[in-house]
C-alpha cells in the first residue's frame, strides 16, 4: 500500500510494515533467548518445565503451524540444554508417539545427544558470565549442524525466520 492508496496521509506503509515485522521478530527472538537463558541457568527443574510445556504445545495446540514451531523450538532447546535425567525417557517416549515422522529420528537423536554429551564449551563459558552479558551471548544454532561456536545474537531474527518462526 502506498500513501496514494491510503488517501495521501503521508505514511510510508512499506517502511512501517518492515519496521513492525522487525519489531515482532525482535520480540520473538527475545522470548527464545529468555527460554534458553532459563533452561541454561535455571537448572534441571526449569528444564523439565520447559520441555513439559513444549510437549503440551506439540500435542494439545489446535494450530498445526504452532505445533510445528513448538517441535522446532524443542529441537533448539536440545541444542542448548538437556531435559534432565528424570524427564529424558518421558520426552523420548513423547517424541516417538507424537512427533511427525519426518523429524522423529532427528529429535530422538538430539535428545539423546543433549542428555549424554558433555556440555559445550560455549554453554560452560556462559554459566560464568554475569546474567546481563550471558543473555547477549545465547543464540540459536542450526539443528542439522554441530556448532563449534554459536552465531551472534544479532543473527537470531534471521535464524528464526529461516526456521519458520
Amino acid at each position: 500500500m502506498t500513501a496514494a492508496d491510503a488517501g495521501n496521509d503521508g505514511i510510508d506503509y512499506d517502511a512501517a510494515a518492515l519496521q513492525i515485522m522487525t519489531m515482532i521478530m525482535m520480540m520473538v527472538a527475545a522470548v527464545v533467548v529468555t527460554i534458553f537463558q532459563l533452561g541454561i541457568e535455571g537448572g534441571v527443574p526449569m528444564r523439565g518445565e520447559i520441555f513439559a510445556q513444549l510437549m503440551k504445545q506439540c500435542n494439545q495446540n489446535p494450530s498445526q503451524d504452532s505445533k510445528e514451531k513448538a517441535w522446532g523450538l524443542m529441537m533448539l532447546c536440545f541444542l542448548h540444554f538437556p531435559p534432565g535425567e528424570a524427564m529424558e525417557n518421558t520426552v523420548q517416549t513423547f517424541i516417538r508417539d507424537y512427533c511427525p515422522v519426518s523429524t522423529r529420528d532427528l529429535l530422538i537423536k538430539q535428545c539423546h545427544k543433549s542428555a549424554y554429551a558433555t556440555p559445550s564449551a560455549a554453554s560452560m563459558r556462559l554459566a560464568l558470565l554475569p546474567p546481563h552479558v550471558a543473555s547477549d551471548c545465547i543464540s540459536l544454532r542450526r539443528y542439522d549442524q554441530p556448532a563449534l561456536a554459536p552465531p551472534a545474537v544479532s543473527m537470531i531474527p534471521s535464524l528464526l525466520k529461516q526456521n519458520g518462526f
